[in-house]
């Protein structure tokens, strides 16, 4: 067994209902569902990699949304570098935001 004492309450399953996955992502499904439309069905996969703490540390999942926009998402929080990047791609360019940094919106066309 870890030595829960140590660790921060986000990553005690028994507290927080889970890891950071639980905590966080809501926050980008969310942001999601305002642009995109309710998600209409999800597949999805999750795991303890690093064994830091008992809770998921990585998930990757796959949904559908009721426009019939298509998403894949992964959240990996053990890996080496800091990302928080999402991209809408669309046929006429992309949009990429992140979440909780504070990087510009960046609105990327063919003529861009």
């Amino acid at each position: 067994m870890k030595d829960l004492d140590h660790l921060p309450w986000r990553v005690q399953p028994e507290i927080a209902g889970g890891g950071l996955f639980i905590d966080l992502a809501s926050h980008t499904l969310d942001i999601l569902d305002f642009l995109l439309g309710p998600i209409q069905g999800a597949k999805g996969f999750s795991s303890n990699q690093a064994g830091y703490y008992d809770a998921e540390d990585i998930v990757t999942g796959t949904y559908q949304f009721q426009s019939s926009v298509h998403g894949v998402g992964k959240w990996c929080f053990t890996a080496f570098e800091d990302v928080d990047m999402n991209e809408i791609v669309g046929s006429e360019g992309k949009i990429s935001f992140s979440i909780f940094g504070d990087d510009p919106v960046i609105l990327t066309t063919r003529e861009a």
